[in-house]
């Protein structure tokens, strides 16, 4: 049995007064001492340096990769930064639907951890509130992808980052089995369900004045999700906001996911 600690976080790119930022987001990843973080909105340099990059040598994660949507898009890129090597990687292009394309993508990583080969997504889905069939398109890609995880001595494959959708939405119902699955036995955890603290979990609040100011939320909308495989058993333990707010300093608009993920025990899981 193997517990994981993973942290996903929207970090915002350049927006406002990203130095500062940078700063209070440097400390909350110290203080959650994860084994495992994505991030969201990570920026590139056009010199080729990555935001994932500085973070993880300011916090020495000894693995990382970053994935970004084509030039000139450059504060849009997906990170993983690991204590385990990253075995494989792969950016996915999702689909725009009929909407004008947002050039949404999502990284598939294989990371070595001591429970086995974890496959992990991180991703950033469409924004707006009327995008609610483009999301459950590209979710059914998420899905598509996680049912192709099948080399022997994988673990269950880890889906999280800014879904931009509430739980109660389509494109989340058809990940977590409350609706019926479009792939026959992918399905998945909701990590703040099954580990949260009874409360909304709000990750877009109106106590940060980096989310007040747009006038939407409050919502949670960022997820860690963990595949349910009979026999092969993963599970969200406990799981908690980070809020990143230090010295007066909210490290982004939104709160990140924190969770510890167990592998490898047969009685994890509700029966």
């Amino acid at each position: 049995m193997t517990t994981v600690r993973l942290l996903t976080w929207n970090i915002w790119g350049k927006n406002a007064d990203w130095q500062a930022r940078e700063d209070a987001l440097l400390a909350a990843l110290a203080d959650v001492d994860a084994d495992i973080v994505t991030v969201q909105e990570a920026w590139t340099e056009p010199s080729g340096g990555t935001q994932t990059a500085r973070l993880a040598a300011a916090l020495g994660f000894a693995h990382h990769h970053q994935a970004d949507p084509p030039p000139p898009i450059r504060d849009r890129g997906l990170g993983v930064l690991t204590r385990w090597p990253i075995t494989s990687h792969d950016t996915i292009a999702l689909t725009a639907g009929s909407e004008p394309d947002e050039h949404r993508i999502a990284l598939l990583v294989t990371i070595a951890t001591p429970a086995g080969n974890l496959p992990l997504i991180t991703t950033h889905l469409n924004w707006r509130l009327d995008h609610s069939a483009v999301r459950q398109q590209q979710a059914l890609q998420l899905i598509h992808i996680t049912a192709r995880q099948t080399d022997p001595g994988t673990l269950p494959t880890v889906v999280c980052g800014d879904f931009n959708a509430m739980p109660d939405s389509d494109e989340i119902r058809m990940l977590t089995g409350l609706t019926a699955t479009p792939v026959p036995g992918i399905v998945f955890q909701d990590a703040w369900t099954a580990g949260g603290d009874s409360t909304p979990g709000h990750t877009w609040s109106h106590a940060n004045p980096h989310a007040a100011r747009e006038r939407y939320g409050p919502a949670r909308i960022d997820f860690v999700f963990v595949q349910w495989r009979p026999g092969q058993n993963g599970a969200a333990l406990t799981t908690t906001l980070v809020n990143g707010h230090r010295n007066g300093t909210w490290a982004s608009d939104h709160a990140g996911v924190a969770t510890s993920l167990i592998f490898g025990a047969d009685d994890v899981l509700p029966q």
